[in-house]
């Protein structure tokens, strides 16, 4: 599983872009009312990663787990089987490329998807409030 790191300014560039009123916030740690678990995973097809995520949030019961590369339309979303696991589902999809999704324990709301105002149709942008956190899952591809 990969992760990578984008720096603070350029997150704050991007939520400023995306959710009008945006202010950066830098929060202690120590300070959190409490903790959330949240993963994420470009899983370059979620049709063929499905058994593997699936495994995955059983043994690691995150919060949030935001999915990149997911390659599957709408229609065709795992919706049953995620929810089998204990997750909800919010997911923004095409066929063969892109696709993201949002699977979580909570209630997603206040739902984004793409950047406001910005015409694009490459699904590579969601985002939703899970108990006042907004989580932003975006894929970034590579070149």
């Amino acid at each position: 599983m990969g992760y990578f790191m984008i720096a603070h300014n350029v997150i704050d560039q991007l939520f400023s872009m995306c959710f009008s009123g945006y202010t950066p916030v830098r929060i202690n740690a120590d300070s959190i009312r409490h903790r959330m678990k949240i993963a994420t995973w470009n899983v370059n097809s979620l049709k063929v990663r499905l058994p593997q995520v699936l495994d995955w949030l059983a043994s690691n019961q995150p919060d949030v787990l935001c999915l990149q590369e997911t390659k599957l339309q709408d229609e065709n979303f795992p919706i049953n089987d995620i929810a089998a696991a204990g997750y909800q589902t919010i997911f923004s999809g095409q066929k063969t490329y892109n696709g993201v999704a949002l699977l979580s324990k909570l209630p997603g709301v206040d739902i984004v998807s793409g950047i406001p105002g910005l015409e694009d149709q490459q699904k590579r942008v969601l985002g939703a409030v899970y108990d006042d956190i907004r989580g932003v899952c975006i894929y970034v591809p590579n070149g």
